[in-house]
């Protein structure tokens, strides 16, 4: 059945758009937004008054129990399947008009310091891929690390013996973090020739070659060095490890101190970082130590 035919029975179909409701103000900058208002493709009637009082067709009974349809209806796919491919396909339009009502955001308190939360339990070596909550491709979103702004496009690494990109963000603004998870050299030797002697000026690139030497996952991301006494007189040289903490200090400071560990008295150093390496070597304190010594002695006397 064509229009021509309905057109006949005295009945008058016109395409319209039914606006539904303005949403609230929204993409708010300095309290000036957006708004949006959907018009919804629907199908509305007019019948001859005159020719519902003397036709009482099918058409006109059709029509008279559904003043208006929607574009999409199916009961009007089965009725006039005609009709309905010309309809079915019609956009539908969004209206968009500039608000001032933006609604207030809500401040966090002092005490809060982040918004959202969430933890992940990472195997070694994955990649974590982070988008920012409530945003959409109109938001202007910043990620930082610390005090640095981190740019779009290009990739950076904040590992001073690692020259591999590990942080990066896209053009869309998501951020992409790759082996996240700090390191920790993981060995123990004896003497000048040992390998895990003090300084350790290997990189993780000799790391990864050296024999006994390795660069393992700290969840904590406190790595340790730990020299035994020099006062043992080991005919093998003065032992040193090195290996990653469960946990750092309460206070999460970096030092070196002489502490007892397994029993015995050792020199032990903490540093937070990626196989971070911040100690000095013990001879180099006790001479250090030695010459403030001579120095308050010869200023006394």
């Amino acid at each position: 059945m064509n229009l021509i035919e309905i057109r006949e029975e005295g009945v008058t179909l016109q395409v319209i758009s039914e606006w539904g409701p303005w949403s609230p103000c929204k993409q708010c900058i300095n309290n000036r937004g957006i708004k949006t208002s959907r018009g919804y493709c629907r199908l509305k009637r007019s019948i001859n008054s005159t020719m519902i009082e003397r036709n009482d067709s099918v058409i006109v009974h059709f029509f008279r129990e559904s003043p208006i349809l929607p574009c999409k209806s199916i009961l009007l796919q089965d009725e006039f399947p005609t009709i309905s491919r010309i309809l079915r396909y019609l956009p539908e339009f969004i209206l968009k008009e500039p608000c001032k009502k933006c609604p207030l955001v809500k401040k966090r308190k002092k005490s809060e310091k982040f918004r959202y939360a969430k933890r992940y339990v990472l195997a070694q070596g994955a990649h974590l891929t982070v988008v920012c909550p409530e945003s959409n491709t109109a938001s202007q979103v910043v990620w930082k690390k610390d005090k640095l702004t981190l740019k779009k496009g290009t990739g950076q690494s904040f590992r001073k013996s690692d020259t591999e990109i590990r942080v990066m963000v896209d053009t869309f603004s998501t951020l992409y973090l790759i082996g996240i998870l700090r390191r920790c050299v993981s060995c123990r030797s004896r003497g000048e020739l040992g390998s895990c002697k003090d300084p350790f000026t290997m990189n993780s690139t000799q790391i990864a070659l050296e024999k006994g030497v390795e660069a393992v996952p700290c969840v904590s991301g406190w790595c340790g060095k730990i020299i035994e006494s020099q006062n043992l007189n080991n005919e093998y040289g003065t032992a040193t490890q090195r290996l990653c903490f469960q946990r750092g200090p309460d206070d999460t400071e970096e030092r070196c101190a002489y502490t007892v560990w397994n029993y015995r008295k050792v020199y032990m150093c903490l540093c937070y970082g990626d196989l971070c390496n911040g100690v000095m070597r013990i001879s180099v304190i006790n001479r250090f130590l030695i010459t403030i010594a001579i120095c308050l002695i010869r200023w006394l006397v």
